[in-house]
């Protein structure tokens, strides 16, 4: 992977299953879309409402055709803004190594 695209993520607690939603279709559009590698959620310790997402996609060019899509555009702001403590912000990032397999075991 070549490209990872980074969101920060604080959901309000009325609003998780609002979230947990959205997020189930997000996901469902990686698999099948040209260049997808890899997705992964973090719960930070402590802060059982901040979160931050990361997906891998084998080129630039393959992530940003995923999120600059009108689809993409529409779908984070089909969300109410009591959804979000902070609005999510996806931030990209150029992988420039990558060792080892994280995957749990």
């Amino acid at each position: 992977a070549q490209f990872c695209v980074r969101t920060e993520l604080e959901v309000s607690g009325g609003g998780r299953a609002a979230w947990a939603g959205w997020e189930l279709d997000l996901r469902s559009g990686f698999f099948g879309t040209p260049g997808f590698r890899e997705y992964r959620l973090y719960q930070f310790l402590g802060r059982e409402s901040r979160l931050f997402r990361a997906e891998f996609w084998e080129t630039e060019a393959a992530g940003r055709t995923f999120w600059d899509a009108e689809a993409r555009r529409s779908q984070l702001g089909a969300l109410p803004p009591s959804t979000w403590r902070k609005a999510p912000l996806p931030m990209y990032y150029r992988v420039l190594h990558q060792a080892g397999d994280a995957r749990l075991r």
